[in-house]
Protein backbone atom coordinates (compact mmCIF):
# COMPACT_ATOMS: atom_id res chain seq x y z
CA UNK A 1 0.00 0.00 0.00
CA UNK A 2 1.59 3.29 -1.00
CA UNK A 3 0.20 6.71 0.91
CA UNK A 4 -0.54 9.87 -0.52
CA UNK A 5 -0.89 13.09 1.17
CA UNK A 6 -3.05 15.50 -0.77
CA UNK A 7 -5.05 18.89 -1.04
CA UNK A 8 -6.13 20.97 -3.78
CA UNK A 9 -5.95 20.79 -7.71
CA UNK A 10 -1.63 20.51 -8.20
CA UNK A 11 -1.42 17.59 -6.06
CA UNK A 12 -5.31 16.32 -7.99
CA UNK A 13 -3.10 16.04 -10.91
CA UNK A 14 -0.69 13.38 -9.62
CA UNK A 15 -3.18 11.20 -7.71
CA UNK A 16 -4.88 10.40 -11.06
CA UNK A 17 -1.02 9.14 -12.11
CA UNK A 18 -0.74 7.08 -8.87
CA UNK A 19 -4.18 5.81 -9.01
CA UNK A 20 -3.92 4.42 -12.43
CA UNK A 21 -0.38 3.01 -11.77
CA UNK A 22 -1.98 1.75 -8.26
CA UNK A 23 -5.73 1.36 -8.25
CA UNK A 24 -7.39 0.35 -5.33
CA UNK A 25 -3.21 -0.15 -3.46
CA UNK A 26 -3.66 3.45 -2.87
CA UNK A 27 -4.73 5.37 0.32
CA UNK A 28 -5.03 9.17 0.03
CA UNK A 29 -5.09 11.52 3.08
CA UNK A 30 -6.50 14.28 2.40
CA UNK A 31 -6.54 17.90 3.23
CA UNK A 32 -9.57 19.14 5.70
CA UNK A 33 -8.20 22.73 6.84
CA UNK A 34 -10.14 24.29 3.79
CA UNK A 35 -13.43 22.44 5.13
CA UNK A 36 -16.05 25.20 5.73
CA UNK A 37 -19.75 25.58 6.55
CA UNK A 38 -21.65 27.54 3.77
CA UNK A 39 -25.14 28.13 4.32
CA UNK A 40 -25.46 24.88 6.34
CA UNK A 41 -23.70 22.95 4.60
CA UNK A 42 -20.99 21.19 5.45
CA UNK A 43 -18.47 21.73 2.00
CA UNK A 44 -15.26 20.11 1.91
CA UNK A 45 -13.07 20.68 -0.76
CA UNK A 46 -9.93 18.83 -0.76
CA UNK A 47 -11.94 15.76 -0.30
CA UNK A 48 -13.91 16.45 -3.37
CA UNK A 49 -11.61 17.75 -5.54
CA UNK A 50 -10.13 14.05 -4.60
CA UNK A 51 -13.36 11.98 -4.99
CA UNK A 52 -13.84 13.62 -8.11
CA UNK A 53 -10.23 13.47 -9.66
CA UNK A 54 -10.26 9.66 -8.94
CA UNK A 55 -13.76 9.42 -10.82
CA UNK A 56 -12.98 10.94 -13.77
CA UNK A 57 -15.14 13.91 -13.32
CA UNK A 58 -13.22 16.58 -11.90
CA UNK A 59 -13.19 19.75 -14.07
CA UNK A 60 -10.16 20.01 -14.77
CA UNK A 61 -10.03 23.70 -16.35
CA UNK A 62 -10.92 25.10 -12.90
CA UNK A 63 -8.98 22.58 -10.97
CA UNK A 64 -12.11 22.13 -9.08
CA UNK A 65 -15.87 20.72 -8.64
CA UNK A 66 -17.72 18.56 -11.25
CA UNK A 67 -17.22 18.61 -15.15
CA UNK A 68 -20.25 20.08 -17.02
CA UNK A 69 -21.99 21.22 -13.58
CA UNK A 70 -24.79 24.13 -13.96
CA UNK A 71 -24.82 26.87 -11.03
CA UNK A 72 -28.81 26.95 -10.64
CA UNK A 73 -28.91 26.94 -7.60
CA UNK A 74 -25.80 29.68 -7.01
CA UNK A 75 -27.59 31.87 -9.33
CA UNK A 76 -30.76 31.69 -7.38
CA UNK A 77 -29.10 32.54 -4.50
CA UNK A 78 -27.55 36.12 -5.48
CA UNK A 79 -31.19 36.30 -6.90
CA UNK A 80 -32.55 36.27 -3.59
CA UNK A 81 -29.73 38.34 -2.45
CA UNK A 82 -27.98 35.87 -0.12
CA UNK A 83 -24.39 35.40 -0.28
CA UNK A 84 -23.21 33.46 -3.72
CA UNK A 85 -19.18 34.16 -3.66
CA UNK A 86 -18.61 30.59 -2.50
CA UNK A 87 -19.56 28.98 -6.17
CA UNK A 88 -20.69 25.53 -5.97
CA UNK A 89 -22.08 23.57 -8.94
CA UNK A 90 -25.16 21.95 -8.47
CA UNK A 91 -24.07 18.21 -8.91
CA UNK A 92 -21.57 19.40 -6.37
CA UNK A 93 -23.55 20.79 -3.68
CA UNK A 94 -25.40 17.44 -3.92
CA UNK A 95 -22.39 15.44 -2.10
CA UNK A 96 -22.20 18.72 0.51
CA UNK A 97 -25.84 18.48 0.93
CA UNK A 98 -25.51 13.97 1.64
CA UNK A 99 -22.26 14.78 3.86
CA UNK A 100 -23.98 17.14 5.94
CA UNK A 101 -27.18 15.01 6.62
CA UNK A 102 -24.62 11.71 7.17
CA UNK A 103 -22.71 13.87 9.69
CA UNK A 104 -26.51 15.29 11.33
CA UNK A 105 -26.97 11.28 11.79
CA UNK A 106 -24.06 10.22 13.61
CA UNK A 107 -21.20 9.02 10.81
CA UNK A 108 -17.80 10.40 11.19
CA UNK A 109 -16.45 12.07 8.15
CA UNK A 110 -14.36 9.28 7.77
CA UNK A 111 -17.32 7.42 6.61
CA UNK A 112 -19.21 9.55 4.68
CA UNK A 113 -16.10 10.22 2.50
CA UNK A 114 -15.86 6.47 2.05
CA UNK A 115 -19.34 6.46 1.13
CA UNK A 116 -19.19 9.14 -1.48
CA UNK A 117 -15.96 7.57 -2.92
CA UNK A 118 -17.73 4.35 -3.38
CA UNK A 119 -20.81 5.36 -4.59
CA UNK A 120 -18.62 7.41 -7.57
CA UNK A 121 -16.91 4.40 -8.39
CA UNK A 122 -13.29 5.35 -6.11
CA UNK A 123 -11.75 2.01 -5.85
CA UNK A 124 -8.70 4.08 -3.89
CA UNK A 125 -9.27 4.55 0.05
CA UNK A 126 -9.61 8.64 0.77
CA UNK A 127 -9.72 9.33 4.41
CA UNK A 128 -9.92 12.86 6.24
CA UNK A 129 -6.87 13.61 8.72
CA UNK A 130 -9.56 14.30 10.96
CA UNK A 131 -12.78 14.44 11.69
CA UNK A 132 -13.21 17.09 13.44
CA UNK A 133 -13.51 20.78 12.08
CA UNK A 134 -10.69 21.90 11.79
CA UNK A 135 -10.12 25.28 10.01
CA UNK A 136 -7.04 27.06 8.54
CA UNK A 137 -7.19 30.54 9.74
CA UNK A 138 -5.07 33.22 8.25
CA UNK A 139 -4.11 35.99 10.31
CA UNK A 140 -3.85 39.09 6.89
CA UNK A 141 -3.95 42.59 6.99
CA UNK A 142 -7.69 42.83 7.21
CA UNK A 143 -8.20 40.58 10.53
CA UNK A 144 -9.05 36.80 10.51
CA UNK A 145 -9.82 35.00 8.21
CA UNK A 146 -10.90 31.29 6.75
CA UNK A 147 -8.47 30.04 3.94
CA UNK A 148 -11.70 30.27 1.83
CA UNK A 149 -12.91 33.90 2.75
CA UNK A 150 -8.97 34.76 1.93
CA UNK A 151 -8.45 32.97 -1.58
CA UNK A 152 -12.00 32.51 -2.78
CA UNK A 153 -13.83 35.79 -1.69
CA UNK A 154 -11.01 38.18 -1.26
CA UNK A 155 -8.65 36.67 -4.24
CA UNK A 156 -5.93 35.96 -2.02
CA UNK A 157 -5.18 39.46 -2.22
CA UNK A 158 -4.43 40.57 1.76
CA UNK A 159 -1.45 39.96 3.24
CA UNK A 160 -0.60 37.26 5.24
CA UNK A 161 1.27 37.63 8.73
CA UNK A 162 0.32 33.95 9.51
CA UNK A 163 -1.18 31.09 9.94
CA UNK A 164 -3.11 29.25 12.49
CA UNK A 165 -4.03 25.57 12.09
CA UNK A 166 -6.93 24.21 14.13
CA UNK A 167 -4.75 20.97 15.61
CA UNK A 168 -5.42 21.99 19.88
CA UNK A 169 -9.12 21.55 18.65
CA UNK A 170 -9.16 18.48 16.85
CA UNK A 171 -7.37 15.47 16.42
CA UNK A 172 -6.12 13.29 13.42
CA UNK A 173 -8.16 9.88 12.77
CA UNK A 174 -6.81 6.86 13.45
CA UNK A 175 -7.22 5.51 10.15
CA UNK A 176 -4.96 8.17 8.88
CA UNK A 177 -2.26 7.12 11.44
CA UNK A 178 -2.72 3.48 10.78
CA UNK A 179 -2.43 3.91 7.06
CA UNK A 180 1.10 5.85 7.36
CA UNK A 181 2.27 2.86 9.74
CA UNK A 182 1.73 0.40 7.01
CA UNK A 183 2.23 2.23 4.27
CA UNK A 184 5.38 0.67 1.95
CA UNK A 185 6.31 4.24 1.12
CA UNK A 186 4.67 7.65 1.45
CA UNK A 187 3.74 10.35 -1.54
CA UNK A 188 3.32 14.03 -0.30
CA UNK A 189 1.62 15.39 -3.77
CA UNK A 190 2.38 18.63 -4.97
CA UNK A 191 0.01 20.77 -2.91
CA UNK A 192 0.34 24.25 -1.31
CA UNK A 193 2.90 23.68 1.71
CA UNK A 194 1.02 26.15 3.60
CA UNK A 195 -2.64 25.67 2.88
CA UNK A 196 -2.88 21.93 1.61
CA UNK A 197 -0.17 19.95 2.67
CA UNK A 198 0.83 22.20 6.37
CA UNK A 199 -2.87 21.32 7.81
CA UNK A 200 -2.25 17.97 7.57
CA UNK A 201 1.45 17.87 9.07
CA UNK A 202 0.35 19.68 11.68
CA UNK A 203 -0.77 16.90 13.36
CA UNK A 204 1.77 15.46 15.32
CA UNK A 205 0.50 12.44 15.37
CA UNK A 206 0.74 12.57 11.41
CA UNK A 207 4.34 13.59 11.67
CA UNK A 208 5.54 11.36 14.30
CA UNK A 209 4.71 8.58 11.84
CA UNK A 210 5.96 10.26 8.78
CA UNK A 211 9.22 10.27 10.47
CA UNK A 212 8.78 6.81 11.03
CA UNK A 213 7.95 5.80 7.45
CA UNK A 214 9.99 3.45 5.42
CA UNK A 215 10.27 6.14 2.83
CA UNK A 216 8.91 9.45 1.94
CA UNK A 217 8.92 11.16 -1.06
CA UNK A 218 7.62 14.49 -2.10
CA UNK A 219 7.18 16.13 -5.53
CA UNK A 220 7.53 19.88 -5.36
CA UNK A 221 4.76 22.57 -5.94
CA UNK A 222 7.22 25.17 -7.22
CA UNK A 223 9.30 25.32 -10.01
CA UNK A 224 11.54 28.07 -9.78
CA UNK A 225 9.49 30.71 -7.46
CA UNK A 226 6.53 29.79 -9.58
CA UNK A 227 3.68 27.63 -7.63
CA UNK A 228 1.60 24.89 -9.93
CA UNK A 229 -1.08 26.70 -8.59
CA UNK A 230 -2.92 28.74 -6.02
CA UNK A 231 -0.83 31.18 -3.54
CA UNK A 232 1.77 29.30 -2.43
CA UNK A 233 4.38 31.19 -3.75
CA UNK A 234 2.93 34.36 -2.31
CA UNK A 235 2.38 33.02 0.65
CA UNK A 236 5.33 31.69 1.26
CA UNK A 237 6.99 34.77 0.49
CA UNK A 238 5.05 36.97 2.65
CA UNK A 239 5.61 34.24 5.93
CA UNK A 240 9.37 34.44 5.48
CA UNK A 241 9.67 31.18 3.75
CA UNK A 242 12.02 31.46 0.81
CA UNK A 243 9.37 30.63 -2.37
CA UNK A 244 11.84 27.81 -3.87
CA UNK A 245 12.64 24.24 -3.01
CA UNK A 246 14.91 25.51 0.08
CA UNK A 247 12.53 26.77 1.56
CA UNK A 248 10.06 23.72 0.93
CA UNK A 249 12.57 21.54 2.04
CA UNK A 250 12.99 24.08 5.84
CA UNK A 251 8.90 23.22 5.89
CA UNK A 252 9.24 19.55 5.55
CA UNK A 253 13.04 18.30 6.46
CA UNK A 254 12.21 16.57 8.96
CA UNK A 255 10.26 13.93 7.29
CA UNK A 256 10.98 13.69 3.63
CA UNK A 257 13.57 11.58 2.61
CA UNK A 258 13.62 12.44 -0.86
CA UNK A 259 12.93 15.68 -3.14
CA UNK A 260 11.59 15.33 -6.56
CA UNK A 261 12.10 18.71 -8.44
CA UNK A 262 12.64 20.08 -11.72
CA UNK A 263 16.04 20.44 -12.72
CA UNK A 264 15.61 24.06 -13.56
CA UNK A 265 16.37 24.13 -9.73
CA UNK A 266 19.48 22.26 -9.57
CA UNK A 267 21.33 24.83 -8.47
CA UNK A 268 19.71 24.61 -4.92
CA UNK A 269 20.23 21.27 -4.92
CA UNK A 270 23.32 21.06 -2.44
CA UNK A 271 21.36 23.36 -0.34
CA UNK A 272 18.18 20.72 -0.35
CA UNK A 273 20.96 17.99 0.49
CA UNK A 274 22.56 20.01 3.19
CA UNK A 275 18.77 19.85 4.87
CA UNK A 276 19.32 15.99 4.82
CA UNK A 277 16.81 15.33 1.68
CA UNK A 278 17.85 13.90 -1.27
CA UNK A 279 17.03 16.02 -4.48
CA UNK A 280 16.26 14.22 -7.81
CA UNK A 281 16.43 16.07 -10.97
CA UNK A 282 13.18 15.47 -12.95
CA UNK A 283 10.22 17.16 -15.49
CA UNK A 284 7.60 17.90 -13.01
CA UNK A 285 5.39 19.29 -15.22
CA UNK A 286 1.56 17.74 -14.80
CA UNK A 287 0.26 18.89 -18.19
CA UNK A 288 -1.29 15.57 -19.07
CA UNK A 289 -2.62 12.28 -18.55
CA UNK A 290 0.68 10.97 -19.71
CA UNK A 291 2.68 13.19 -17.36
CA UNK A 292 0.50 12.29 -14.38
CA UNK A 293 1.68 8.86 -14.93
CA UNK A 294 5.10 9.50 -15.48
CA UNK A 295 6.19 11.64 -12.30
CA UNK A 296 4.01 9.08 -10.09
CA UNK A 297 5.44 6.17 -11.82
CA UNK A 298 9.40 7.76 -10.95
CA UNK A 299 7.79 8.32 -7.37
CA UNK A 300 7.15 4.33 -7.38
CA UNK A 301 10.51 3.76 -8.52
CA UNK A 302 12.53 5.68 -5.77
CA UNK A 303 9.90 4.13 -3.23
CA UNK A 304 10.98 1.04 -4.59
CA UNK A 305 8.15 -0.33 -6.37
Amino acid sequence: MIVALAGGSGSSKLLEGLYRLLGDSLTIIANVGDNYWYHGLYVCPDLDITTYALAGILDRARGWGVLHDTFHFMEQLAALGFESWFRLGDRDLAVSVIRTRLLSEGLDLTSITSLIARRLGVRARILPASNEYAPTILDTEEGPLHLQEYWVKRRGQPRVRGVTYAIESAKATGEAIEALQAAEGVVVCPGNPITSIGPIVAFEDIRRALREARRVVAVSPLIGQRAFSGPAAKLMQELGVPSTVVGLGGLYRDFVDVLLMDPVDEGLGKQVEEMGITPILEDITLNSPEDSVRVARRCLEIIGL
